[in-house]
C-alpha cells in the first residue's frame, strides 16, 4: 500500500490521494445511497464530488477503512471546518485515521440532538490520478473511474466507467477485493461517450475515449 500500481496505463496514475468519505447513517441492507467525497490534504479539506453506491461497495477497495460516526449538524459545512481545525492546530500525524477524525469532531463541540442534523458515517480510502489534484469540475473536468488489481489472478483492470459504482461492481464481479480506484479527468462529452448504453462501448485507455469525443484529436 502505497505505491502507485505498476504498468496498467499506468506510469501517468502516479499521484496517490486519501480520500474522506461521509454517508447518512442507513440500514445495512439499503441499495445505494449519496456518498459525498472529499480530499483529505491537509491542512486543505476540500469538496470534491459525490457518488451513489450501496456503501458495502466500498469495502472492496484496497486501504479502505471506516473511521467512525458522528452527529453532524445540517448547517455544518466539513471540508471548512475540519481544514480551519487543522490549521489552527496541526496534529503530529495528519494521517487520516478514525482517532484523529474523532479528535477534530470533538472540537467542534457539538451536542447530538441539538438543533437539525444526522448521524453519519465517515470512511477513507485511496485514489490515483495522473495529477497533484483531483478532477473537482476543475478546468471544467469531470471524474471518470477504472480499477486495477496488478496481482490479481484473472483480470487484472477494468475498463473506464462515468460512475465509481459501475467501477467497483465489475471489479468486484472480476477482482474481488483489494482493488485499486483510478481516477481521470475528462470533459462532459467523453463522460457521456463512456457512459452511454446506447453505444456500448467500452473503453480501457482513456485517450481513446477523448480522441473518439474530439477532445484529442
Amino acid at each position: 500500500m502505497g505505491e502507485a500500481p505498476p504498468d496498467y496505463e499506468l506510469s501517468n496514475f502516479s499521484y496517490q490521494h486519501t480520500i474522506l468519505a461521509v454517508a447518512a447513517v442507513v440500514e445495512a441492507d439499503q441499495d445505494a445511497v449519496p456518498v459525498t467525497l472529499y480530499r483529505w490534504y491537509p491542512p486543505a479539506i476540500s469538496a470534491s464530488t459525490s457518488v451513489v453506491l450501496p456503501l458495502a461497495m466500498l469495502l472492496a477497495i484496497s486501504g479502505f477503512a471506516p473511521l467512525g460516526t458522528f452527529f453532524v449538524p445540517d448547517d455544518l459545512d466539513i471540508s471548512s471546518a475540519l481544514s480551519q481545525l487543522l490549521t489552527a492546530a496541526p496534529p503530529p500525524s495528519q494521517h487520516l485515521e478514525g482517532q484523529l477524525l474523532a479528535s477534530l469532531m470533538a472540537q467542534l463541540c457539538i451536542v447530538p440532538g441539538r438543533g437539525g442534523g444526522t448521524f453519519r458515517q465517515f470512511f477513507s480510502f485511496p485514489v490515483f490520478s495522473n495529477r497533484p489534484d483531483l478532477y473537482f469540475s476543475d478546468d471544467g473536468l469531470l471524474p471518470a473511474w477504472k480499477w486495477v488489481k496488478p496481482d490479481g489472478d484473472y483480470r487484472k483492470k477494468g475498463f473506464w466507467e462515468a460512475e465509481l459504482r459501475e467501477a467497483l461492481q465489475d471489479g468486484e464481479r472480476t477482482g474481488s477485493r483489494g482493488l485499486m480506484v483510478l481516477m481521470g479527468g475528462v470533459s462532459e462529452q467523453t463522460l457521456q461517450i463512456i457512459a452511454s448504453p446506447e453505444l456500448g462501448w467500452k473503453f480501457s485507455n482513456l485517450e481513446r475515449a477523448e480522441c473518439i469525443s474530439g477532445r484529442g484529436g
